[in-house]
């Protein structure tokens, strides 16, 4: 389980490092990522290129230099749930400090999926710069 954990810190360092190859390495040919809600970025990505799409997409949406702090992480059998906080500046200028659970599942050492929740209205104010009443 340790190296599984081992293995979503390694993830998370290599966005806080601009490595997208490196978080991408970790995972299986034929993973998803799932973001849940109904927003721009959310949605089923399938495959490494699907992930490298998505994750190339939500960074044109946020100034360089992002942070996930892990806050937590909680593994069982061949998952692991991170719990984490986001410190980036969105390119419409405002915050993106969102709080996140990721599900993390996991056949072998590769990431076969990753569930993301997230507060989808900060994505909707932050990211797309809409005004929710």
């Amino acid at each position: 389980m340790e190296s599984r954990k081992e293995n979503v810190r390694k993830f998370w360092e290599g966005l806080d490092n601009g490595d997208l190859d490196s978080q991408l390495a970790l995972l299986a040919d034929d993973a998803v990522f799932t973001v849940t809600g109904s927003t721009g970025v959310s949605g089923v990505h399938r495959g490494v290129d699907g992930v490298r799409a998505h994750m190339e997409r939500f960074g044109s949406l946020i100034e360089p230099g992002p942070r996930m702090n892990v806050v937590e992480l909680i593994g069982e059998a061949d998952t692991v749930v991170c719990l984490s906080e986001g410190v980036m500046r969105s390119r419409t200028g405002r915050e993106y400090n969102n709080r996140y659970a990721f599900v993390f599942r996991f056949d072998g050492p590769k990431i076969s999926s990753i569930t993301e929740y997230l507060d989808t209205a900060l994505v909707e104010t932050a990211l797309y710069n809409k005004e929710i009443r």
